[in-house]
């Protein structure tokens, strides 16, 4: 018994279900969610947290890290916040939890780095692993480079594992 609907535009060939076209249709929506899915194997990108879902917080840029204050997502805005929850997608309300996503950045950064938050707005910054455990940052790291910066700008938008650590 199926209960429900499955609208849409796509095809079923050989017991699989395809859209019609790539990137293109949902599969339920923020209000209209399904109860529960289950699955051996999932092939995924960013993973986005609803329960930290904070109204008109998709405003912000892709990349754009986020900390949770006075019981909401902002921007980060100062150094190494324990806070750091995740990355913004632009248009989307619930941040980044989980994913190989672009990240911004403020400064140089290599691959391998760890970022944590800093105090330019929305940005992150390098820390390399002695500096971390010589500071004891675990709890505020939000990501690791995959990518490195070409140079020591104010701002760049570079692919990161993000993870908080």
């Amino acid at each position: 018994t199926v209960e429900g609907n499955i609208s849409g535009s796509g095809n079923i060939y050989s017991n699989h279900v395809y859209p019609n076209a790539d990137d293109t249709y949902n599969l339920g929506s923020s209000t209209l969610r399904w109860n529960d899915i289950f699955a051996v194997q999932t092939t995924t990108g960013g993973i986005f947290e609803a329960g930290l879902r904070t109204e008109n917080i998709g405003s912000n840029p892709t990349g754009t890290i986020v900390v949770w204050r006075d019981d909401k997502l902002i921007p980060c805005d100062s150094n190494e916040d324990e806070l750091v929850m995740g990355v913004i997608k632009n248009g989307k309300d619930e941040p980044i939890v989980l994913g190989a996503e672009p990240v911004l950045v403020t400064g140089k950064v290599k691959v391998g780095d760890y970022i944590v938050t800093s105090d330019k707005v929305g940005h992150g910054k390098s820390v390399k692993r002695r500096y971390l455990l010589k500071k004891n940052l675990f709890g505020k790291v939000i990501a690791q480079a995959l990518e490195a910066t070409t140079d020591d700008s104010d701002s760049h938008l570079i692919k990161c594992m993000i993870r908080k650590q």
